[in-house]
């Protein structure tokens, strides 16, 4: 969830851009508590964490540069080079304390590189959620980074002695490495002592040997599927929950709508389709007007109602398959409707700008009307080899900052 997250926030920077420092203390913080079992979540611009959030208790990481830290350098190369989420650790924290990062590489549109976005998360905490420290079971847990034939692997928890006496093992896929958990019976795997005893049962006939070892390795047996059993249900606990965290990591918590990670992907995918077919595809972009003032007037908790009143009104007019309504940013909605072209595009546009309107929701704070209102920016194409996902989403922002300029409360189509 927490790497979800931190993908969302760097899909957000490549998409718009860089935030502006007075924003960039909100986001962290609204990434700290989306996010669970975190220390804290950090900014770097070019390899300077130069933001902090708490800051309380974290002063002292303020200014570090990753690339004069050995310890943190190298896995922030390796982010920066697969260009993907890499997880380190646990490792001792410059502001104190031990814990697990993730490093998220922030890329611009243009594709330079930006930044790196530092989680910090609280391994014990997370460790305690997963059950690997808490019962019931007869079991007894450890976990190592996964060792190669030149050196074992760092250990994360537990006991690195349970590797050495036959455990169970399972690999665990977390970002940028592999970790693997070990599991043995709490009391031990119970051996036959060796001992004058083995003499005298020899003196009763192999027929008893034999009986005597079969139970053994019945009860052996026995032991090792119940530690296999007992791991094969953790494993399918932890991908019921994977599951459910990543379905969570597509939706927008506030509206119950799709987020900018939900659109990304449905839009590839019928990007994909609508070509494949020769359909066309249009892609509106929805912003509530001057909701800062709403905010202003009436206090975040009726801003959050407004939201939610929009996003439901937008996704009842999604009704054909395919069409999709997405929160993109505070204010700001997307939705794509395959398919679609020509007069029909318009109509709809102008009947959701109606439909807003028709809340008669109160806005004191708006200059452009008594009530809440949307602009809208629609662009339509039928994608082919000359034009791009990117350009048609530049053109559906661009005709959207038009209506906004040509007064608000209006819809605005773009020219392709």
């Amino acid at each position: 969830a927490t790497v979800f997250l931190a993908q969302g926030f760097a899909t957000y920077v490549a998409a718009l851009g860089p935030l502006p420092e007075s924003a960039i203390d909100q986001a962290l913080h609204a990434l700290f508590v989306s996010g669970r079992y975190l220390r804290n979540v950090g900014l770097a611009p070019d390899n300077v964490l130069r933001h902090v959030y708490p800051l309380a208790g974290n002063e002292k990481a303020l200014g570090l540069r990753y690339e004069s830290n050995p310890q943190q350098w190298p896995a922030v190369q390796r982010a920066m080079e697969s260009r993907s989420t890499v997880m380190v650790g646990p490792i001792d924290l410059v502001q104190g304390g031990r814990a697990l990062l993730s490093r998220t590489p922030v890329f611009l549109a243009d594709h330079r590189y930006w930044g790196i976005l530092s989680v910090a998360i609280d391994i014990d905490a997370l460790l305690d959620a997963s059950g690997l420290k808490r019962g019931p079971h007869d079991l007894t847990f450890a976990l190592r980074e996964s060792s190669d034939e030149v050196a074992q692997g760092a250990l994360i928890s537990g006991d690195a002695g349970v590797f050495q006496r036959n455990p169970i093992l399972m690999e665990l896929k977390v970002p940028g490495e592999t970790w693997q958990l070990a599991a043995i019976p709490a009391n031990g795997w119970h051996h036959r002592p060796a001992g004058d005893w083995v003499w005298d049962v020899l003196a009763y006939g192999m027929a008893a040997v034999l009986t005597l070892s079969l139970g053994a390795a019945v009860r052996e047996r026995r032991l090792a599927t119940q530690a296999r059993d007992a791991l094969e249900a953790l494993n399918h606990q932890l991908s019921a929950a994977n599951y459910e965290l990543g379905r969570l990591s597509e939706t927008d918590p506030l509206t119950g709508v799709p987020n900018r990670r939900g659109l990304d992907e449905v839009l590839a995918l019928e990007w994909r389709r609508c070509r494949r077919h020769g359909e066309a595809l249009t892609l509106m972009m929805i912003d509530i007007d001057q909701f800062k003032a709403y905010n202003d007037a009436y206090g975040h908790l009726q801003g959050d109602s407004c939201l939610r009143q929009v996003a439901d009104t937008l996704q009842r007019t999604a009704q054909r398959a395919g069409e999709f309504v997405a929160r993109v940013g505070g204010e700001e909605f997307v939705m794509v409707l395959p398919g679609m072209g020509g007069d029909g595009v318009v109509e709809q546009a102008d009947r959701m700008r109606a439909d807003i309107e028709a809340l008669a929701i109160p806005n004191r704070g708006s200059t452009v009307a008594s009530v809440v209102t949307i602009s809208l920016g629609v662009a339509t194409r039928t994608p082919e080899s000359t034009l791009t996902l990117e350009a048609l989403m530049e053109a559906a922002d661009s005709a959207l900052y038009r209506a906004k300029r040509l007064g608000r409360n209006r819809v605005e189509i773009a020219s392709l």
